[in-house]
C-alpha cells in the first residue's frame, strides 16, 4: 500500500501554515483529498482559488 506525506496543521511552518491560519479564520476546514497537496501550498491555493467561486453550503471545499 501506498502512503503520501502530509503536513499537518501543527507541523506547517512558512506559506503552508499560512494558508491553513488563513483557512481557518475564514471557518473552513481542509478536507483529506486537499491535504494531499501540502507539500506543494501554492497548488493547494490554485485548487482552493478554482472551487471556491462555485463552492456551495455542504460542499466538499466550503
Amino acid at each position: 500500500m501506498a502512503w503520501i506525506k502530509i503536513v499537518d496543521q501543527q507541523e506547517a511552518t512558512g506559506h503552508l501554515a499560512a494558508y491553513y491560519e488563513e483557512a481557518d479564520s475564514q471557518g473552513r476546514r481542509i478536507v483529506n483529498v486537499h491535504s494531499l497537496l501540502s507539500l506543494n501550498p501554492g497548488a493547494m491555493r490554485a485548487i482552493d482559488a478554482f472551487c471556491r467561486p462555485s463552492a456551495k453550503v455542504g460542499h466538499i471545499w466550503a
